[in-house]
């Protein structure tokens, strides 16, 4: 089964500058140490040389923990991206020509990562075995064909900007009057591939 996007789109965000994600880190580890150190220490002694501590060994912390949680996502994306049986279900019997890995969002604000599976007969969400088991359940976007996919991209908030977080894009599904919304990159590719994933009419993939 093809997917609608490779894997490298997936990878993109763990690549790069590690100086921009450790300063991310640093900023927030620095702001943890010297809330704690306000905190924490008497006032007898002053805050001088605990907030001093705090803003030198935070640069450390955030590089090794930048580093680290990289490294580890990574490595789980792509245990994701190959559908590893540990973490991805198969998907529910249908007929499927494509999928692409994304995010489900719940109202009011959860999200939930799996694929979504579409084909000229159905589109269904699977969502990732690491979820809760409450959120764990296929949910059918729609049996009728194609949907109506509109791509939106929504700007971060100011600080996302200045640590030059990318935008976040989305795509609107609406089939049969229900509305859901999906956290996915590019979403103009996405929403043309699945486009032609629904309008196929080579022989599709049998997933039983």
């Amino acid at each position: 089964m093809e997917n609608v996007l490779p894997f490298e789109v997936y990878e993109r965000p763990f690549q790069g500058s590690l100086t921009r994600s450790a300063l991310k880190s640093s900023i927030a580890c620095g702001v943890l140490l010297t809330s704690i150190a306000v905190v924490k220490t008497p006032r007898s002694q002053g805050l001088f040389y605990p907030i001093i501590v705090s803003i030198l060994v935070s640069p450390m912390i955030g590089f090794l923990f930048a580093r680290n949680f990289r490294e580890k996502m990574r490595e789980l994306v792509r245990k994701l991206y190959e559908a590893d049986p540990a973490l991805v279900p198969s998907p529910p019997p249908g007929t499927f020509t494509c999928r692409v890995m994304c995010d489900l969002i719940i109202p009011p604000r959860s999200e939930v990562s799996g694929y979504l599976y579409a084909g000229p007969g159905s589109w269904v969400f699977v969502p990732h075995l690491n979820n809760r088991a409450t959120l764990q359940s296929p949910t059918v976007l729609t049996t009728d064909g194609a949907p109506t996919l509109t791509p939106r991209v929504a700007r971060g908030s100011t600080l996302a900007r200045l640590l030059g977080s990318p935008p976040i894009t989305s795509l609107e599904v609406v089939s049969g009057g229900r509305d859901f919304q999906l956290y996915v990159p590019e979403a103009e590719r996405v929403a043309s591939a699945l486009r032609k994933c629904s309008n196929a009419r080579l022989a599709a993939d049998r997933i039983a």
